[in-house]
């Protein structure tokens, strides 16, 4: 472990606003740099010895990075339509309103009116102004959103939506 590590893991215990866990696992380094083993480590911070075990050789095979976030978690991923989703929004209209709400959307696509609210974000759609909002005409019009960079995102991370086939 080189001094400036050893001084960046020193900040990241002591910082009020770094994620706990990441803060936990450097404190695991820092105690197993200074010569503790697995179980003193563990005994100390309350912890399973095999938990410090795993953030130690983490920090060893991967360093500063390999303990600042998670590895991927296994299943399988999310598949949204989004851009079905902006095409009911920008090229239909529910039966007896004039606009679409997230909950009715929600509800005929089979999902959370949450993630309804999180493609129209993404992508600027806001069917409630019915003064400035039109339903597009333009068969090609989620074809053309899509080409547009920085759409069809879903979530504060921006990382595109897996757009199924069907």
């Amino acid at each position: 472990m080189t001094d400036e590590q050893r001084k960046i893991l020193e900040q990241m215990t002591r910082s009020q606003t770094i994620d706990v866990r990441v803060a936990r696992r450097a404190q695991i380094v820092l105690l197993a740099s200074e010569g503790h083993g697995n179980r003193d480590i563990a005994a100390r911070l309350d912890i399973g010895r095999i938990q410090a075990g795993r953030w130690r050789n983490r920090f060893a095979e991967g360093g500063m990075p390999a303990i600042e976030s998670d590895l991927p978690r296994s299943g399988r991923k999310p598949q949204i339509d989004a851009a079905e989703i902006v095409r009911l929004t920008t090229q239909t209209t529910p039966e007896g309103t004039t606009h679409w709400s997230t909950r009715k959307l929600a509800k005929l696509m089979g999902i959370s009116d949450t993630t309804v609210q999180k493609v129209w974000k993404a992508n600027e759609l806001k069917p409630h102004l019915v003064e400035t909002f039109k339903v597009s005409r333009n068969s090609k019009f989620v074809e053309k959103l899509e080409d547009t960079p920085g759409k069809i995102y879903l979530g504060s991370v921006l990382s595109p939506i897996r757009i199924s086939d069907s």
